[in-house]
């Protein structure tokens, strides 16, 4: 399924040129690996409901300014993670194209949920459909230049997306259920090698965390240094419809002055979980 029944326009968009263009994958910094260096805990924000493709071809992308979305004047001033529908690389090569090239460097988009559609993966009636599926999104995703994907189950359990990382271009799975987005509690599996991250905390008003609220939550965690182990890393899903990028803004600035904290983008928070916590 995809939300797409308010969409303007999709005959046109969808009749715009197919070649998607964007920038060369950029080098990311995988943090301070020197031995001396005291490990620090990391976070990593993702900003939700980006399989709503009607709603990002209108309030989601209007002009600078309009809004707390990707039109917010905060945007590009803290490292975050952006869910958007890779279906957008069939429906509308030339708004991707677009979103993509505004992208700054502190702007990393993902797929999902839960790739090429709305769809809860554990509920495909065989392999043989979820296969498919499978297929299409690291098809689309690698159309619209993603790696990393954002399943949404109604059952959170990590073999669940083993036909979607069986795919060679999927890297990882950002795996939440849809009952509150973070019951996983940051857990972190391997499927295939490849890792599977749970949320941990949501930025959601009112029902689970604000900003201060989910800052004094973080500064409390236990062995939140242990970077052998999930302990040392935070996926936060962040929730459209009562946060914005301003929220995010202020969270990541009361983290960087308590210093314990490094918030990166989310392949950056996949590679450090795949070279530190895979070993263990």
């Amino acid at each position: 399924m995809i939300a797409a029944d308010q969409a303007l326009n999709l005959a046109v968009l969808n009749a715009s040129p197919e070649t998607v263009k964007h920038r060369p994958a950029v080098v990311r910094s995988q943090g301070d690996t020197r031995q001396d260096a005291k490990p620090k805990h990391t976070v990593c924000f993702v900003m939700s409901d980006g399989d709503n493709v009607q709603w990002i071809l209108n309030d989601w992308s209007a002009e600078k300014g309009a809004n707390g979305w990707w039109a917010s004047a905060e945007r590009g001033n803290v490292k975050m993670g952006w869910t958007l529908s890779p279906s957008l690389a069939a429906l509308a090569p030339a708004a991707l194209q677009w979103i993509m090239a505004g992208a700054t460097e502190n702007d990393q988009l993902i797929a999902g949920p839960s790739g090429a559609t709305y769809a809860f993966v554990n509920d495909f009636p065989d392999t043989h459909t979820f296969k498919a599926f499978a297929e299409e999104s690291s098809y689309l995703m690698g159309k619209a230049g993603m790696r990393i994907v954002n399943v949404l189950n109604d059952e959170g359990f990590a073999e669940t997306v083993d036909v979607m990382l069986a795919e060679e271009d999927i890297d990882a799975v950002f795996l939440y259920e849809y009952n509150g987005y973070s019951e996983l509690g940051g857990a972190i599996s391997f499927v295939g090698g490849k890792p599977v991250i749970g949320g941990r905390f949501n930025l959601w008003s009112p029902d689970f965390y604000d900003v201060d609220d989910l800052v004094d939550a973080l500064k409390g965690l236990p062995n939140m240094d242990d970077v052998t182990s999930s302990d040392g890393y935070t996926l936060i899903p962040v929730h459209a419809w009562s946060h914005s990028v301003e929220d995010i803004v202020s969270a990541v600035k009361q983290l960087e002055a308590d210093g314990r904290f490094d918030v990166v983008l989310p392949d950056e928070l996949v590679a450090r979980v795949a070279k530190n916590v895979a070993a263990v």
